[in-house]
């Protein structure tokens, strides 16, 4: 299959995944005065998001092994679109959740798609590369719905933007489905139950609860962040204004994503000097963490850390490479997984329990800069915990 035929529709729709995950975060403040959302209301809504995508991991793959990734994510995307639609035409706290849970469930395949389409067509040396440049490509979409979305309200109300971003998801849908060549339908592989005995095998497996912990909290704070928090503490704690704000969090994301090629191009040369993948994730919390307290502390050069603090997440990639490096090889395709239906699961619940923490210090009399410290003193000591039973557990898994 032609490389740019296959990469192109399926760049866009994950670059659309991205962008519908972070996008929240800058459009928050138009949302909490239109509708009247307090801290509290924003997490849920940055919860709901994240939780379906969670619940849609596993029934994904089903869609994706038994019908194929032209026909799943061409039809999964049009439902993102509808997603869209509706939160560009909501009236109400309900239909937004509503929107996002929709576009969740659209998109939730979006990376995983060219992943089995990968599989399929290209040899394996191929498909790193193919794996490395899709994520690429998503990091650029949470990159999009940083300082250029911010831009572009300056030129067009919330509603517009999600209106555009349903046409531009129904025509990801169509180049997917015009595009990506079918496979053959194959209803007897992997059923659902299969895969949740799968999952189960996993769960009692030692190594995955060795890293999943940094996946719940580490992962998933990073997630909460660059989706809503980060926006809201630079509005409320930093005091800035939204355009210095979501050039921030831009250049934070753009810092992620030369990470990620520092990895890709670092990793082996490293290894043959006796650093390895799992040494490289224990650099990545240390520097998250410090980062992480040197933003709560209101240190000076609040510019460094937040890039110090995309450059330690970065790292984060190397957990699933931690864990499938120590699990028998018909389980790491299923590790994958785990740590993703993990990942999103503590995303969620962190994104709602930081706006349920900082609505409950704002309501007994804290004011903006001590809740929002509280709260992400919280996040930092959750991700010390994590941290610290990965370096306690180090030398049983070494």
């Amino acid at each position: 299959m032609p490389l740019l035929r296959f990469f192109l529709p399926f760049a866009t729709a994950y670059c659309l995944s991205s962008l519908f995950r972070v996008v929240i975060g800058v459009i928050s403040p138009e949302l909490a005065r239109q509708f009247a959302l307090d801290a509290r209301a924003l997490g849920l809504l940055a919860s709901a998001y994240l939780y379906a995508f969670a619940a849609a991991q596993l029934p994904g793959g089903l869609l994706l092994d038994r019908f194929g990734p032209r026909r799943s994510e061409g039809a999964l995307l049009l439902v993102a679109a509808a997603g869209a639609l509706l939160f560009a035409l909501a009236d109400g706290f309900t239909a937004l959740a509503l929107g996002r849970v929709l576009i969740a469930v659209g998109v939730a395949v979006c990376y995983a798609a060219p992943l089995k389409a990968a599989a399929m067509w290209y040899p394996p040396q191929r498909q790193v590369s193919l794996s490395g440049w899709i994520m690429l490509i998503g990091g650029l979409g949470a990159a999009l719905a940083t300082r250029p979305v911010e831009a572009l309200l300056g030129l067009f109300d919330w509603r517009q933007v999600f209106t555009g971003l349903a046409v531009l998801s129904a025509l990801a849908a169509a180049g997917v489905m015009f595009a990506i060549p079918d496979i053959g339908i194959d209803k007897a592989q992997r059923s659902f139950a299969a895969q949740w005995r799968g999952l189960g095998m996993l769960l009692r497996h030692p190594r995955f609860w060795w890293v999943m912990p940094w996946a719940f909290t580490g992962m998933g704070t990073f997630i909460s962040i660059q989706g809503l928090w980060g926006m809201q503490w630079l509005l409320h704690a930093s005091a800035l204004e939204r355009a210095p704000a979501a050039s921030l969090m831009l250049t934070m994301s753009l810092v992620a994503l030369a990470g990620y090629f520092a990895v890709g191009a670092l990793s082996e040369r490293l290894a043959r000097h006796g650093i390895d993948n799992r040494h490289l994730l224990a650099v990545g919390m240390a520097i998250e963490l410090c980062a992480l307290l040197a933003i709560c502390l209101h240190w000076p050069r609040p510019w460094l850390w937040w890039c110090l603090y995309g450059l330690g997440t970065s790292l984060n990639v190397l957990t699933y490479t931690v864990l499938s490096h120590g699990l028998p090889r018909e389980l790491v395709g299923r590790g994958a997984t785990g740590l993703n239906l993990f990942m999103f699961i503590g995303s969620g619940s962190l994104s709602y329990a930081i706006g349920w923490l900082i609505s409950g210090l704002e309501a007994g009399g804290a004011l903006p800069e001590a809740a929002f410290g509280t709260a992400f003193l919280c996040l930092l000591a959750a991700n010390a915990l994590a941290a610290g039973w990965y370096l306690l557990r180090w030398r049983r898994f070494a």
